[in-house]
């Protein structure tokens, strides 16, 4: 007897990135200091890989992202009629439920309710920890090792869109995941310390008496330190000036990530995806320290692939931006996004705060 299975409907966004500056992505205790040397480095978010450690950045903040474009989106329809929202639901759009059970006690009413909205079946959460229509990866360096371990997973047409872009990584010796890193070094000055103009002393309480005493607290400071290197009890540093170590993904650096969707996702939803990848891509800001230029990248490649809604778009390089240099999405996605403002001008306000109120409130309100 032959039988065949029946493959699901692909329904994917892929996206790959070259970094225009350098990415930090912090974590819990990522700063650690030399004591050798006495210099502190933070470290940038990796994972492990075989036998090294990877740069990458984590698909929980990618959501984050995505969830708060789409916060941005829907907030001036919610307010234009009754004002502003309640700051539970304004945490709720921000990042799924400020708190969150997956309860017993969820309606098949309101499981219906939930997956047919467009934010709450796109994105999931409120206080009973609905699903999300869609799953997102980690943004992952491409490179060889990556690719060839299924950790970077891209088709051969795209692979061969990014060894021609970015011939550095896939040269003769193909760079190793390791070699993604770099560090990167900041020094802070003590403007006190540098000199001050007269108009600048004048602005000061004290002017050059209180100057002069700052200078005094310096100079004793830096003594004091010197002298109790070798104490159990080091004593703290007064001047501003200082060296900063950072560990970073560098530029021209290729990353991808893909959002996978459900075969029963609806159009509006779908939409509104869209609208939130582009709001998110707009703003270029990935990781930390972006008051000094990080976080930035371009887009180099973008596809969205929906046999459930029989869309196929592949868009790469400058066709992906707008004469003035600004990421724009072309007028293929249209009408998706028209199908998503439709929805959203006719959301319905409570219906929405109700997926963020514990189950004993929503009994509590209707008695």
């Amino acid at each position: 007897m032959n039988s065949q299975l029946i493959a699901p409907p692909v329904n994917r966004i892929d996206v790959i990135l070259r970094t225009t500056s350098p990415w930090h992505e912090a974590y819990p205790e990522n700063s650690v200091k030399d004591e050798k040397e006495n210099k502190l480095t933070s470290y940038t978010l990796k994972k492990r890989i075989g036998g090294s450690h990877v740069p990458y950045f984590a698909s929980n903040g990618l959501r984050g992202n995505l969830r708060r474009k789409a916060r941005d989106i829907l907030l001036p329809y919610l307010t234009a009629a009754s004002g502003p929202v309640s700051i539970d639901l304004f945490n709720g759009l921000s990042c799924g439920a400020s708190s969150g059970n997956p309860e017993n006690t969820n309606s098949i009413e309101e499981l219906v309710r939930a997956a047919d909205h467009i934010y709450m079946g796109l994105f999931g959460g409120g206080t009973r920890l609905f699903s999300s229509k869609f799953q997102s990866s980690d943004i992952n360096v491409i490179c060889k090792a990556l690719i060839d371990n299924h950790i970077v997973s891209i088709n051969e047409n795209q692979r061969s869109s990014v060894e021609s872009l970015f011939g550095h990584v896939f040269g003769q010796t193909p760079l190793e995941p390791w070699q993604f890193s770099d560090i990167r070094h900041f020094t802070r000055a003590d403007d006190m310390l540098r000199g001050l103009s007269k108009g600048e002393i004048e602005k000061i309480n004290g002017g050059t008496e209180a100057i002069a005493n700052y200078y005094s607290g310096v100079e004793a400071n830096q003594t004091a330190r010197k002298e109790s290197k070798n104490q159990e009890q080091a004593v703290k540093k007064s001047t501003l000036s200082h060296l900063i170590n950072l560990e970073v993904i560098p530029e021209n650096t290729p990353l991808h990530f893909s959002l996978t969707f459900s075969p029963d996702i609806t159009e509006a939803q779908l939409g509104l995806l869209i609208m939130s990848l582009e709001g998110m891509l707009q703003r270029n800001y990935f990781g930390g320290f972006g008051r000094m230029g990080f976080g930035k990248s371009r887009v180099e490649y973008l596809s969205l692939n929906s046999e459930t809604w029989d869309v196929d778009i592949k868009k790469s390089g400058d066709d992906l931006y707008n004469s003035d240099g600004g990421f724009v999405l072309s007028s293929e996605f249209n009408g998706l996004k028209e199908a998503a403002v439709a929805e959203i001008e006719s959301l319905n306000r409570e219906e929405l705060e109700s997926f963020f109120k514990d189950t004993a409130k929503l009994k509590k309100g209707a008695a």
